[in-house]
């Protein structure tokens, strides 16, 4: 065999074995990578930054866990104010002025706007509104008693006036016009009054109760 043909053969035999050996030394560089110690860990931890450098004598320390992030705090959902009614309130002390001043020409008492039962008036009137009814029973509450019972309120005697009108002078006219009705704004024993004047069907929905303590 000439020298060239020689050197020819050996390096087909060293690229030969190259190429068997090559996938082998691969996967075994992979092996050894995850068999580093924790000393070598450290090392190459601090040699990219990620590791203070250790006191001399200490031990290895496993890196620090980053702190945690807290969760921010969700934001309370903003819910739209419901815009108030203008002169719903101005109505329903309307109303109680024009109750006492039927009062007055009978000669009666004036009544007092007594500010639970002007709440649970408007309650009332609401509640008819919302639920599309007119009645004193109402599905929600009960009647005016149980009203009153649920807001702690005593009495010696109560009533309950309910109207829908055009306006609340027109409501008020409507009322005295009513036998039973009239008589509830002339009783001579009530001492307090609520309104509750709620708009409807571009009119007003009223609702007035008296008591007597």
């Amino acid at each position: 065999m000439s020298k060239a043909r020689f050197i020819a053969a050996i390096t087909v035999a060293f690229l030969a074995l190259g190429s068997l050996l090559s996938p082998a030394v691969a996967h075994a560089g992979s092996v050894v990578y995850y068999r580093l110690d924790p000393a070598q860990w450290a090392r190459i931890a601090q040699q990219h930054g990620r590791l203070p450098a250790p006191a001399p004598g200490q031990p290895y320390r496993p890196l620090p866990t980053p702190p945690s992030r807290p969760t921010p705090p969700t934001p309370p959902v903003q819910r739209p104010i419901q815009p108030v009614q203008p002169g719903v309130g101005d109505q329903a002390m309307q109303m109680v002025d024009l109750v006492n001043q039927q009062r007055a020409r009978a000669g009666l008492a004036p009544l007092k706007a007594d500010p639970t039962l002007m709440e649970l008036a408007r309650t009332k009137a609401q509640d008819m509104v919302n639920n599309g009814y007119f009645a004193h029973q109402s599905p929600t509450y009960g009647s005016v008693f149980d009203m009153l019972a649920k807001a702690g309120i005593g009495y010696r005697g109560a009533g309950e006036n309910l109207a829908t009108a055009s306006s609340v002078s027109s409501a008020m006219a409507a009322l005295m016009r009513s036998p039973s009705h009239r008589q509830n704004i002339l009783t001579p024993g009530w001492t307090d009054i609520g309104i509750g004047v709620v708009p409807s069907n571009g009119g007003v929905t009223v609702c007035q109760i008296f008591i007597a303590r």
